[in-house]
């Protein structure tokens, strides 16, 4: 096979440059749902520690007693 001429090189570089903002695009999307799904995973696991923890400083909780 031959060496490509300049101008076959620039086409081609210009529809791999056309084809690339689709894959892109896609590429971004899935990127981001993943980011969504990962931090709602996230936030689950979140709230779940910090019922807990309120859950065990309330009864950690010193009781005062009153003064006369």
């Amino acid at each position: 096979m031959g060496t490509l001429t300049t101008n076959e090189r620039d086409a081609l570089e210009d529809v791999f440059l056309s084809i690339q903002p689709e894959k892109n695009s896609c590429n971004i999307f899935k990127n981001n749902n993943n980011y969504i799904t990962n931090s709602f995973k996230v936030a689950k696991t979140g709230i779940k520690k910090a019922k807990f923890y309120k859950f065990i400083c309330f009864f950690n909780k010193k009781k005062k007693n009153l003064s006369k």
